[in-house]
């Protein structure tokens, strides 16, 4: 049978040990609520880094476009350099270089 003291002295290891497990729990709790808070951050930069790498993408395509282009635009300028008329190269020019209608150049000309 126990004495009444080591009665007491295990009540008090029990309340600290509860103490204890209150204190930890808090501690968890709290770094539970960080987690979640930085997996949230975490998310929001994730879809950041999504559209930044979207925006990249879309603006490289935009600039081999470009570039395709201007080199389709010298590859005309170059074949009408070589027309020996220069009334025809002045209206390919008018036409296939500075994008007029057949219509506005007829009324220019």
């Amino acid at each position: 049978m126990r004495k009444p003291e080591d009665e007491i002295e295990v009540k008090k290891k029990y309340l600290q040990l509860y103490r204890e497990f209150t204190v930890a729990i808090s501690a968890m709790e709290e770094l539970l609520v960080l987690i979640q808070k930085d997996s949230e951050n975490l998310k929001k930069l994730d879809k950041d880094l999504i559209v930044n790498k979207q925006v990249e993408t879309m603006t490289r395509e935009i600039e081999n476009g470009i570039i395709k282009k201007y080199d389709a635009c010298r590859e005309i300028l170059n074949a009408i350099d070589k027309m020996e008329d220069e009334t025809e190269r002045t209206l390919l020019i008018f036409k296939y270089i500075n994008g007029n209608t057949w219509e506005s150049i007829c009324e220019k000309n």
